[in-house]
């Protein structure tokens, strides 16, 4: 019945969603381990610059944004951010390909 079909696709959403959720935290957990391995960091210069690159996409006044940020606590998860982006590109940068 239509019932059925749609309790199976539910567990399979759940299933994949499930599966998809372990890879990001394994991912996650691999790229914090090699940015403390390489003691890659984030510098209060590249924050800055994260902070100009918001305000200038959502088109708002730097202090703005970066007040936002402050308020919100969002600090933290904007530097894990450039992290995980600065430690994918010193995979990259360092990657041997045969």
């Amino acid at each position: 019945t239509q019932q059925d079909i749609k309790k199976e696709d539910l567990e399979q959403l759940k299933s994949e969603g499930k599966k998809k959720a372990e890879q990001n935290l394994n991912n996650h957990l691999i790229l914090k381990k090699i940015a403390e391995k390489e003691n890659l960091k984030v510098s209060d210069q590249e924050m800055h610059e994260q902070f100009k690159e918001i305000a200038k996409a959502n088109n708002l006044p730097l202090a703005q944004v970066i007040d936002s940020v402050n308020k919100e606590g969002k600090k933290e998860e904007l530097r894990s951010s450039i992290l995980f982006k600065k430690t994918v590109d010193f995979l990259v940068e360092h990657a041997i390909i045969e």
